[in-house]
């Protein structure tokens, strides 16, 4: 194995495995609809068998959604995986991304259906998500910001480019040094250059 893909890895088990026990643990606390009070004014624990595709699509179908779901993670992995080595905070969103859609995705095979339990205390009317759900967000979000802030780095690079002096010059090679370049198209450096070439020319006559 690479070391390039150790940390992606990693951080996808300990998605998967994070998101594993914390179902594990609740179908064992809960009933079926059962909440109790998880953070006081801010979270509930409400176990909730999701059936359902996100936004309820596809009714309770689980072999068109274990495949939906499966086409989707395998192309993110394709289109992703080739950008994953420019930052450590990639490969770690990508991580988190892989590991928590395979843990929603064991859930479909295993029960037939998606384990939820996390509820907001202050608006009960959003969906019982799962930490997979939560994970797949942050690395979502993630991805975004490091994409950008690449993107910004980028622009702002200096542009190497090439002036040639209309008439009789030597050509100029520039990374944003503006004043490099008007000293080389200057009399001043024309002169210099004709000076040297005239020491080269003694030097050879001498001989």
């Amino acid at each position: 194995m690479r070391v390039a893909a150790i940390p992606w890895l990693l951080t996808a088990l300990l998605a998967f495995a994070l998101d594993q026990f914390s179902k594990v643990a609740i179908r064992h606390a809960l009933l079926p609809d059962q909440s109790i009070v998880g953070v006081p004014h801010l979270i509930l624990f409400t176990y909730v068998e999701n059936r359902r595709g996100a936004f309820g699509l596809f009714g309770s179908h689980p072999a068109v959604l274990i495949a939906l779901a499966l086409a989707v993670l395998l192309l993110f992995f394709a289109v992703a995986r080739r950008g994953i080595r420019r930052s450590p905070l990639m490969q770690i969103a990508f991580g988190m991304i892989v590991g928590a859609a395979a843990g929603n995705i064991i859930d479909r095979v295993h029960y037939g259906f998606v384990v939820d339990f996390l509820q907001f205390a202050f608006w009960q009317a959003y969906p019982v998500f799962n930490i997979a759900d939560a994970l797949i967000l942050i690395g979502v979000l993630l991805l975004f910001v490091v994409s950008s802030e690449g993107g910004q780095r980028a622009s702002r690079r200096p542009q190497t480019v090439m002036n040639q002096p209309e008439s009789g010059g030597r050509a100029a090679w520039s990374e944003g040094r503006g004043d490099e370049i008007e000293y080389a198209n200057s009399p001043e450096s024309e002169r210099a250059l004709r000076r040297l070439r005239g020491g080269h020319s003694g030097e050879i006559d001498s001989r």
